[in-house]
């Protein structure tokens, strides 16, 4: 690659870094910049030549010659959907580039139709709830020393409590939580912003209950929660298996269940709890102008948090579980 695509891909991962997405979408993104940029190096372009080119008032003087539109005409055999993924992945390349990107989000690949969203009422996040803990109750009674039950119902728990996604989850180290103050730090939220949530009564005593099983565990990594082999962290795929088979026995699974109905379900008690759209969003950390939410104000993430945890009381009517 010569000298100016691999700046291009320096400053592009600088970006990244700034934005503090997660591995796996630095990953995608890396891959899709550098089929990117080796595509223009094999048309005798670098990224000095793309972009629109703007007068001083900000207007469209002159289109890109050659580039993006040429980059996903080569991509036509895909879906409209990954099409459409991939406008708005170039789209924020452009940004990071300081380039104004030459297709108008009118333009992109129209996609028929919206991805079914999963929602779960309260009463079902409690009877997921429920069906983790038996599962887990059913796990040690085969498996005495395992904790692999034990760690589901914690990340069910953690989910309906803080409304986090699956890569939050996985991502959560042991260090993360400080029982003192009962906050669990949570990392890389929406909007770049990193968070501390604090817990309800129930989620703290199975966590604490979990984290003496967990450091009993012969392994040097990190990671709270571990693939059935106590040796790797977690990973999404794997997460998305466990609650679709713990929504299955729960009796609530649906076509496209994962992690994000407990996320829903929360928001959705924010909202019935009166609490102001624009603290809803610092929340969850959607930005303005986002399908979630439709203003975002400048409030202190802790007293937000803290705030949240008092309007969903989800939890809070469920006894502990005590040490088995």
């Amino acid at each position: 690659m010569i000298e100016a695509n691999k700046k291009a891909l320096s400053e592009l991962l600088k970006y990244f870094k700034r934005k503090k997405y997660t591995d796996m979408t630095v990953k995608r993104w890396t891959q899709i910049a550098i089929e990117y940029l080796v595509f223009l190096e094999k048309n005798g372009r670098t990224i000095d030549d793309v972009g629109d080119l703007l007068n001083s008032e900000g207007k469209v003087v002159k289109k890109e010659e050659f580039g993006v539109k040429d980059y996903v005409d080569t991509k036509t055999k895909y879906s409209a959907y990954y099409l459409n993924y991939l406008h708005h992945v170039l789209k924020r390349f452009y940004k990071a580039w300081e380039k104004h990107f030459p297709i108008d989000n009118d333009d992109f690949p129209k996609v028929s139709g919206q991805p079914k969203r999963v929602f779960l009422t309260t009463e079902q996040l409690l009877k997921v709830a429920d069906a983790a803990k038996s599962m887990w109750l059913e796990d040690v009674a085969e498996h005495h020393d395992s904790i692999h039950g034990l760690r589901d119902y914690v990340m069910i728990l953690i989910s309906i409590d803080c409304g986090v996604r699956r890569i939050q989850i996985s991502e959560i180290n042991i260090d993360d939580y400080d029982p003192g103050k009962n906050i669990l730090f949570i990392n890389f939220a929406k909007g770049g912003e990193d968070t501390y949530r604090p817990l309800s009564k129930i989620v703290r005593d199975v966590l604490i209950f979990y984290l003496k099983k967990r450091e009993k565990l012969e392994t040097k990594e990190k990671a709270m929660f571990l693939l059935n082999n106590n040796e790797q962290r977690i990973t999404v795929s794997s997460m998305s298996e466990r609650i679709q088979a713990i929504t299955k026995r729960a009796g609530v699974y649906q076509l496209g269940m994962g992690f994000h109905a407990p996320r829903r379900g929360k928001a959705l008690r924010l909202k019935k709890g009166n609490m102001p759209e624009e603290k809803i969003n610092k929340v969850f950390g959607w930005k303005k102008g986002s399908k979630m939410s439709h203003i975002y104000g400048e409030y202190d993430q802790a007293e937000v948090q803290q705030e949240a945890s008092k309007i969903d009381t989800i939890l809070k009517q469920k006894s502990s579980d005590k040490d088995k």
